[in-house]
């Protein structure tokens, strides 16, 4: 199969709520199902078991099998396929307990499921809760929305990341998360070297609300500036500039051409008074490009998007549009 979703277990590997994501995959959730009941549904009632890894020396034709030392192999308790050989020191976030994250914040805090999935044969998995909280700017309406994703091959830290949806075209964007003493922070990595803490992480992200106040307000500003067509090449260009292999900055004329399409009306919501022909749909264009279009799957592309360089170009995307907004 094409996409990366898990189908170990007969099934994809996925749960979602309301309409199909992606690729049209996984099972259809209640709202107010249960931990366990996502946990089944989306493929996840598997740990990852810890072994040695031996190999094969013979010395005068006796055979015999030796420890590596310093390393072991994480097999998927289920199926007994080896997913990955790491440090002896590795730390794994076991599925369970990237569910177990949002236990409390369902119950408590007024939070939703929303999805929550495996990939790539069980070694990155990941859920998404709605936080309840939901703006409308113009006539374009913004959701927030709580990521939390591992993986236990070293591809990726444990990342949890706030990120907005619009409604209208399903794009994501993480919105800044602004510190006491004004520091941007967007996201929360933890080492697989060390212990996951759930309630340290979540002590990092308390200040959604105050965030998520501050990216409305951002929304606000980019959507009531107009930009011309020469802004908004210039704009893209940046963010479709890349370095070779020699030093050189390049513009892929490619991705500035497809950004410019987007962005003059065949973006979803391109034609919304909030973003034809501003700020707003400059970054819009970007955050489709980047969750709908680049990469050769919808997998690639929403794995990248919230896990790989995709989140790096939105924030980018961002950054420029603050820049653009105090030039103009």
């Amino acid at each position: 199969m094409a996409h990366e979703i898990d189908t170990s277990k007969g099934f994809a590997a996925m749960a979602y709520i309301g309409s199909a994501p992606w690729h049209g995959l996984g099972q259809v959730m209640a709202k107010g199902a249960s931990i366990e009941q996502w946990q089944t549904a989306a493929g996840m009632d598997f740990s990852i078991q810890e072994t040695p890894v031996y190999y094969k020396s013979h010395e005068d034709n006796v055979y015999a099998m030796d420890k590596v030392a310093g390393k072991k192999v994480l097999v998927r308790s289920d199926t007994r396929k080896a997913l990955a050989v790491v440090s002896k020191k590795y730390q794994v976030v076991q599925p369970q307990e990237v569910l177990e994250f949002y236990r409390a914040l369902t119950a408590k805090a007024g939070f939703d499921m929303e999805t929550a999935g495996v990939l790539r044969g069980g070694t990155k998995y990941w859920a998404l809760a709605s936080m309840g909280q939901e703006a409308k700017v113009l006539d374009d309406t913004i959701k927030g929305y709580l990521l939390l994703g591992t993986a236990c091959d070293g591809s990726m830290a444990t990342t949890a990341m706030f990120t907005s949806v619009r409604v209208v075209c399903n794009n994501t964007l993480g919105f800044a998360m602004q510190e006491a003493e004004g520091k941007t922070k967007h996201v929360v990595r933890v080492s697989h070297r060390s212990v996951f803490d759930e309630a340290a992480v979540k002590t990092q992200l308390g200040i959604a609300a105050t965030s998520w106040d501050s990216f409305i307000r951002s929304v606000e500003t980019w959507s009531s500036v107009g930009v011309n067509s020469d802004q908004a090449k210039q704009y893209f260009d940046s963010i479709a500039s890349y370095q070779t292999t020699d030093g050189d900055v390049v513009v892929s004329k490619k991705t500035t051409e497809r950004l410019m399409a987007l962005f003059n009306g065949q973006g979803k919501g391109s034609e919304l008074s909030s973003a034809k022909g501003t700020v707003w749909g400059l970054v819009n264009a970007v955050t489709e490009f980047v969750d709908h279009h680049r990469g050769r799957t919808s997998d690639v592309r929403i794995d990248r998007a919230w896990f790989g360089d995709g989140q790096a170009i939105k924030l980018t995307a961002t950054a420029l549009a603050d820049d653009l907004v105090a030039a103009i």
